[in-house]
């Protein structure tokens, strides 16, 4: 609770607009650079990350920002260019354990990476799938199952805002929890529904990526 974050933001990786969920500038809000762990870029590239449980390193030996990472690969347009960005990036270790989900109309995949000799990537398949810290789809999780079996495409914004306001869903510790709760939504525009703060004590309002 005590990192500072903020409301979404509009930037640019490289040359390539973007509209990320929120600024990050590290644990104590002074790192200079800016990150993110979910985006969205012009072309319709959504990036996000998660952290792993059974990452290899230590807090004190991450180095590398995962969240910088993730505005490196929204500067691609290419869901397989980004992943492979990713996979390069992390092979060169000092992440924490993470996954990067990097998906576009197209296609998408999934960059699991518990450690620097670990790494896979994955097709996904259209459909209904879930990430949260071990694998994708992982059926042992029953935040996963929740979603695969009650998140309805068909009305993605109001079955997804309903399912993060969910119990098994909201994070809520004395020190740490939820603290805000995104849902990207790429089509014929680029809409970003966000809430800051915990989903259930607030509503989520409408971003666009803009000019």
């Amino acid at each position: 609770f005590r990192r500072p974050i903020t409301s979404p933001v509009c930037c640019r990786s490289g040359s390539i607009r973007c509209l990320v969920a929120g600024a990050d500038h590290g644990p104590d809000g002074t790192f200079a650079e800016m990150g993110t762990w979910l985006g969205v870029n012009e072309s319709g590239l959504v990036v996000a990350v998660t952290n792993r449980r059974d990452g290899e390193l230590r807090w004190e030996d991450q180095i590398r920002s995962r969240g910088l990472l993730v505005i490196a690969l929204l500067g691609l347009d290419d869901p397989e260019q980004a992943a492979r960005l990713a996979e390069h990036a992390l092979s060169q270790g000092g992440f924490g354990g993470s996954n990067f989900l990097i998906a576009s109309p197209e296609s998408a995949l999934v960059v699991e990476a518990p450690g620097a000799r670990r790494i896979t990537i994955r097709a996904i398949e259209p459909g209904v799938h879930a990430v949260t810290n071990l694998d994708l789809d992982d059926e042992n999780d029953a935040r996963i199952s929740l979603v695969r079996e009650h998140l309805d495409p068909a009305h993605f914004v109001t079955s997804a805002q309903s399912l993060c306001r969910h119990e098994k869903i909201i994070i809520a510790g004395a020190e740490r929890g939820t603290v805000s709760s995104s849902l990207a939504l790429v089509g014929s525009e680029i809409l970003l529904y966000h809430v800051l703060g915990n989903p259930n004590q607030d509503v989520y309002r409408l971003y666009r990526l803009g000019l």
